[in-house]
């Protein structure tokens, strides 16, 4: 099952990481 969804899973960390990225900026900003 991981290996048949490995595409989709890989699109979805790369979301996840600049959803991570958008809210360390926006944390920063507000400090």
């Amino acid at each position: 099952m991981v290996r048949v969804g490995n595409v989709s899973f890989s699109k979805a960390e790369k979301h996840r990481n600049k959803m991570a990225y958008a809210l360390a900026l926006a944390g920063i900003k507000r400090h």
